[in-house]
């Protein structure tokens, strides 16, 4: 007992002192299997912790050479200073009395330094088995340590976060084959300011250890290493930006002086070279933001604006959650909660979303298309109408898209610098600066999904090669009739529907991309991966696609219809019924039980059909019978939001990155509510406000540029650009603006 007793005091005390940090990406699964064993076999444990003295550690940073080792003169002489000033300290609290011992330190030193240094570092406490292995300190505390060091003759500070130091979870020697795995036990350590740009893995895995390759140290890391440096392209890219809101600030305001100082009738007179360069207008930009004098217009399905803006609150809410389980110090708990409660299906089914967006986009395509079809038949089937059916895509989406890569791969991920947060295991090296080229090509769901650039970005890939596709339905429809369009879309959904059975059944693929489920043994991700092949490609995802073209032909086609009101009430209540089963169904494959190949073939290729027939009733009810319901879903507050929705899903990564990486306290999960409230409202109300300035300064203007280049002015034999029924205003020039989101 009183070895036990003295093995946890030996616990506490290392790690009150050296503290670690984390590996490479986080596994739930495995990190419970680790933790069960660390939990089970507890003795074993402190043994190998016992070996550890806690003098002896403290004191091996005090006489280790730095021969061997690449670390400055400077900062391997603070870490003996640290060194030897716990030695002391260890010394004098051993013998309970003032006997004269050897002093490194002075006393002010040890209080205005040693003490601080050790009460700021990062001490593991309670909750390991929820997922508490990584610590952190008192970030102001050490940062504020600041004093002049007589032994040493200089001024010594602390670096909070300078160093996290990676332990094997049973404290094995980094050598085994079977060591280091992951999770790793990780406490941050308050080191000297002169250690903040070392490479300390060598030497504290030898000053830990019999040897290097004995030593239970994983590796030791800086907070900043994987910052990249400032290049040439990022001054590149500022310099770009730079100049496009300097344009927009400049007509901004020539706008507002051109509003006083010249008639209306001298407005209209505008120049070709002076719409171009008001199209930049901060001012009008932002005002037909916010302007919903003219949002309901006959013929607009106004209630997509509703529908759009609560599937990007639930993407975002969604991407907290997962960025949430990177750093989070219970992510057990918060698995638990997604796993076990039907309200948890609400973070771990947020894929809908998606669909949702997919459903839109096809609707809006189709919708529109065919109204253009009646009035410009010859102009839109001949070959310069295809053409410019492409370029009109590529060239409305691609600015804002564009920007936001280049503005993330070289200029946010440098500014990324302090956040320990991001030092976790689920936290990956960034892959941008290789591949961002392919995201400009729309092929990141195709070359290298494994390691695709701004994740989110897989969406913008697979809606265009799916609206790529879409001429085949366009077509079918345009050229057949009813009959032959659903005769072609039938075969196509099919088809898509037949290869996702197959997918599940013979490739063991799961029912969704909910990375925390029971995965079937014969499943083998490094073969082929279920975001790549099924989740992320457009032979599975055109199904829901297929579903919103083919109702934007008939309410095209069908300008009224009479929906008796009990009908109506029935059907609504199976269509949110219907919603709410295939969401919450998925509690039984997350809370642990697998799923036959059948069942996950079925649940795939069902599940979004009944999504999409859900979606099809709303569209249906809210534009034909118009009612209550439709007149919430019409409110004008959803049409701003849905016109930011797009910025908005294009920079709210990067928001949460900032959100989080900027806590420098741990972070912890208790309700739903209090996640809703601390995290997921926070991020969804500052990704909208960055939008306003995304979507003013480089979504708007180069749209309107477009819509004159392409779709208006002297090119009158180009047919006219589909307006969605979100669009801005028609005044001027800017009634041509496209405003195809996602």
């Amino acid at each position: 007992m009183h070895k036990m007793l003295r093995a946890i005091f030996l616990v506490f005390i290392i790690f009150a002192n050296l503290q670690c940090s984390s590996g490479i990406e986080f596994d739930p699964h495995k990190a419970m299997e680790l933790l069960g064993e660390l939990i089970a076999h507890p003795i074993e444990v402190m043994e190998q912790l016992e070996k550890y003295k806690t003098s002896d550690l403290i004191a091996a940073l005090g006489i280790h050479s730095n021969a061997n080792y690449s670390i400055s003169q400077e900062c391997h002489e603070e870490l003996s200073f640290l060194g030897y000033g716990v030695i002391d300290a260890a010394r004098y609290a051993r013998h309970h009395s003032t006997a004269a011992v050897p002093a490194s330190m002075t006393d002010q030193e040890r209080k205005d330094y040693l003490i601080p240094m050790m009460d700021a570092a990062g001490k593991l406490g309670s909750g390991i088995v929820r997922g508490h292995i990584l610590s952190t300190g008192a970030f102001s505390e050490c940062k504020s340590i600041q004093m002049f060091s007589s032994s040493l003759n200089r001024t010594v500070q602390g670096d909070y976060y300078s160093s996290r130091i990676l332990f094997d979870m049973k404290m094995r020697p980094n050598s085994f084959n079977s060591s280091c795995n992951l999770p790793q036990i990780g406490v941050d350590l308050c080191l000297p300011w002169s250690c903040r740009n070392e490479d300390l893995t060598g030497y504290f895995r030898e000053a830990l250890g019999p040897s290097k390759a004995l030593s239970p140290v994983c590796s030791v890391r800086n907070v900043n290493q994987r910052v990249p440096v400032i290049s040439l392209g990022t001054w590149i890219v500022l310099l770009i930006l730079s100049l496009i809101v300097g344009l927009c600030i400049l007509s901004g305001f020539s706008d507002i002086f051109q509003k006083f100082q010249l008639n209306d009738k001298t407005r209209k007179e505008e120049g070709f070279g002076w719409k171009l360069f008001s199209a930049f207008s901060f001012h009008r930009n932002l005002k037909e933001i916010f302007n919903t004098k003219n949002c309901h217009k006959e013929g607009q399905v106004t209630s997509l604006n509703c529908i759009r803006v609560i599937s990007t609150f639930w993407v975002i809410f969604g991407h907290c959650s997962e960025i949430t389980f990177m750093v989070i110090t219970n992510p057990i708990d918060l698995y638990d909660f997604t796993k076990d409660t039907y309200t948890g299906t609400l973070i771990s089914n947020a894929y809908f979303s998606v669909d949702t967006f997919f459903f839109i986009s096809a609707f809006l395509l189709s919708f529109l298309w065919f109204k253009q079809l009646e009035k410009q038949w010859n102009a839109l089937l001949s070959p310069g109408g295809w053409l410019m059916f492409y370029v009109h895509r590529i060239a409305r989406l691609s600015p804002v898209y564009y920007v936001t890569i280049l503005f993330f791969t070289f200029v946010f991920t440098r500014s990324m610098v302090d956040m320990p947060a991001f030092m976790t295991p689920a936290v990956v090296d960034d892959t941008c600066q290789n591949s961002y080229w392919v995201n400009l090509l729309y092929i990141q769901n195709i070359v290298g999904p494994k390691d695709i650039c701004y994740f989110i970005s897989w969406y913008l890939a697979t809606d265009l090669q799916i609206y790529i596709m879409s001429p085949l339905i366009l077509l079918s429809f345009g050229l057949g009739g009813a009959v032959v369009g659903l005769l072609i879309s039938t075969a196509a959904f099919l088809a898509s529907t037949a290869f996702n059975a197959y997918q599940m059944i013979f490739w063991h693929f799961p029912p969704s991309d909910y990375n925390y489920g029971p995965k079937d043994p014969l499943y083998d991700p490094s073969k082929r991966r279920y975001a790549a092949w099924n989740y992320h490609n457009p032979l599975i995802r055109c199904q829901i696609y297929i579903m919103g073209m083919v109702l934007g032909y008939f309410m095209r086609r069908i300008p009224k219809i009479n929906i008796n009101p009990w009908v109506d009430r029935i059907m609504w209540c199976l269509s949110l019924g219907s919603m709410i089963f295939v969401i919450v169904i998925m509690e039984d494959y997350t809370s642990g039980h697998l799923w036959s190949p059948l069942q996950t073939a079925l649940y795939s290729c069902f599940s979004r059909v009944v999504w999409g027939l859900a979606l099809s009733w709303i569209v249906i009810s809210t534009y034909y019978r118009k009612g209550l319901i439709n007149k919430f879903m019409s409110l004008p507050v959803w049409t701003p939001l849905a016109r930011l929705s797009f910025c908005a899903y294009l920079v709210h990564l990067m928001v949460a990155a900032y959100f989080f990486g900027r806590n420098h306290s741990e972070l912890y999960f208790s309700t739903l509510p209090y996640f809703v409230l601390v995290i997921a409202i926070p991020v969804i109300s500052c990704s909208f406000l960055v939008a306003i300035f995304w979507s003013t300064m480089f979504e708007l203007p180069f749209a309107k540029v477009e819509a004159l280049l392409l779709g208006g002015g002297s090119r009158s034999s180009a047919p006219d650009i589909p307006k969605t029924p979100i669009d801005f205003p028609e005044n001027n020039f800017e009634k041509n603006v496209e405003s195809i989101r996602f």
